[in-house]
């Protein structure tokens, strides 16, 4: 029985850390791990697909010109 009492009295009587160690080990656990994302990347994407949407209506456009120039000549002749 003395054996159980030494390891007992080894343990600190206060609950205190039992809430400090619960406490820290939920802060550690709640940051994400890995470098801290750019607010602006999401902004950037949104922008880049916006451009590549602009530029697909380009094209489109400019096939449009070319077909009605064509079509203009041949009504002219």
């Amino acid at each position: 029985m003395r054996c159980c009492d030494e390891r007992d009295s080894s343990r600190p009587r206060s609950p205190k850390w039992r809430k400090i160690i619960n406490q820290q080990s939920q802060e550690a656990l709640s940051r994400s791990r890995g470098p801290k994302t750019n607010p602006l990347r999401g902004r950037v994407r949104e922008l880049e697909r916006g451009n590549e949407k602009l530029r697909s209506e380009l094209a489109k456009s400019r096939k449009v010109i070319s077909v009605q120039g064509k079509l203009s000549v041949l009504r002219v002749s």
